[in-house]
């Protein structure tokens, strides 16, 4: 009878154990599963890759890539026969027009470059007082404020592919107790015609369908959706998308550059209110 008790406490120990360490890898995938959604929510998505055989480790890379491109300069040439007239000779096409690295502490800590197109344009003269309005103001207006505890950040990457200009800016901004944004702008120039280029014209340009990239794009923004509501669902605040929006209709979607022979489509949500959250769609 008394051995029979003991097989008895030695198996429920054994159950208690074998739940325990169960229980545990249950917490831990969840804990898992959680992080990759807010990776992913930071950064969003990417899909809609042209090469429909591009792998897991391609893709990582591509992901990986956005936040490492941005080197404030210009790659890529022009074509000989294409002639830029430039307002300075002596510079690039793209060059770093103000540059600022300063740390006060308790006050600001600023490393901001703005870049400036050095073409000759009334189109080019509007991007660049733009820039200047949004970007080159904002780092004047924080050296000489008295708010504190300030951090602003700018950087950009430029392109010259197939005689197309592709500017892209990118900044964060974190100012007291508000919550840190993400700034994308991006600009698209025809080098050939000295011209804007748009959204739909750089599809045609790359062949891209446009009724296609349409699909992918609300589809990889409905699946961002999907993972938000779904954080929501278990108390996290997280930033919520509706993917039938306007914003995400090829004719609304301003942001876009071409790196790579890649197309990046951007939807930084920090353009209109503090968040780190973007979509990319990359074609």
């Amino acid at each position: 009878m008394n051995v029979e008790i003991i097989e008895d406490k030695k198996s429920k120990r054994i159950r208690i154990i074998i739940y325990s360490i169960l229980l545990i890898i249950c917490v831990v995938a969840v804990g898992i599963a959680i992080y990759q959604f807010f990776a992913d929510e930071k950064l969003g998505v990417i899909v809609g890759i042209t090469n429909s055989e591009t792998n897991t480790e391609e893709y990582e890379k591509i992901k990986a890539e956005f936040d490492t491109i941005f080197g404030n300069n210009l790659n890529g040439t022009v074509s000989e026969q294409v002639h830029i007239n430039k307002q300075e000779q002596d510079k690039d096409i793209v060059y770093t027009h103000y540059q600022k690295e300063e740390n006060v502490a308790n006050d600001y800590n600023i490393n901001v470059n703005i870049p400036y197109i050095n073409i000759d344009s009334d189109i080019i003269k509007k991007y660049n007082k733009e820039i200047s309005d949004n970007f080159e103001a904002k780092a004047i207006n924080t050296l000489n404020s008295t708010d504190k505890n300030t951090i602003y950040t700018v950087e950009y990457e430029a392109t010259i592919e197939n005689n197309i200009l592709s500017l892209i800016i990118h900044s964060n901004l974190k100012e007291g107790n508000s919550a840190q944004r993400v700034l994308v702008q991006t600009y698209n120039y025809d080098l050939v015609n000295n011209k804007e280029i748009t959204l739909q014209e750089m599809l045609q340009l790359k062949q891209i369908d446009k009724a296609e990239a349409q699909t992918k794009i609300r589809s990889s923004i409905q699946t961002e959706q999907q993972k938000a509501e779904e954080l929501i669902k278990v108390g996290y605040q997280v930033y919520q998308r509706d993917y039938t929006s306007d914003i995400y209709s090829i004719e609304k979607s301003t942001e876009f550059f071409v790196y790579n022979n890649y197309l990046y489509i951007v939807y930084a949500y920090g353009n209109q209110t503090n968040t780190t959250t973007l979509d990319l769609v990359v074609f």
